[in-house]
């Protein structure tokens, strides 16, 4: 988890030094916004850790703490307008960090895909929950793309079937061990 956490602030802090004036700007949302966006995030979190002991059968803290943990910390990339610095937006949800993250993940778990999949499960879902404007290719391109609420749902209905293979994941590889 210390990886991921080191990752998501590489990648912010990087979209920091990558930001120039003719950027759109990533603003931090209002202090009065964040417990329905942190209750949004925590309660997914939840239902992609339900999804995943669904796959796997078996309850075990890890199948609820990965899934609420990558789709929460995500949001660390917010850290620099916290404090008032210029940065990009949302620096971490981009398939640069989603690639780089993965293949981080698969390195040290090398054992299993689970725990990859089941990050991509909280990367998608992220991309579902939150607002619809992403630079995707960060930091190859700081180009925004914009997600419509058909692509959102979606994403949120793909990323709990990932919960859920992710489980059965698990499964297999406790089966050849």
């Amino acid at each position: 988890m210390l990886i991921y956490i080191a990752l998501v602030l590489a990648f912010t802090f990087f979209g920091v030094y990558l930001y120039k004036e003719s950027e759109p700007l990533g603003v931090f949302r209002g202090f009065s916004n964040i417990p329905l966006k942190a209750v949004q995030l925590l309660g997914f979190g939840l239902l992609l850790g339900i999804f995943t002991t669904l796959g796997c059968m078996q309850l075990t803290v890890s199948n609820i703490i990965y899934p609420v943990s990558f789709l929460v910390l995500l949001d660390l990339d917010h850290l620099p307008s916290l404090i008032g610095v210029s940065q990009i937006i949302r620096p971490a949800h981009s398939l640069i960090f989603l690639g780089i993250t993965i293949l981080m993940i698969f390195l040290i778990h090398r054992c299993s895909a689970a725990i990859p999949i089941i990050f991509l499960s909280t990367f998608i879902a992220h991309l579902g929950l939150d607002s619809p404007l992403f630079p995707l290719l960060t930091p190859l391109s700081l180009e925004i793309f914009e997600f419509n609420s058909k692509i959102s749902t979606l994403l949120l209905l793909f990323s709990l079937n990932l919960a859920w293979i992710g489980g059965k994941l698990i499964n297999i590889s406790e089966t050849r061990s």
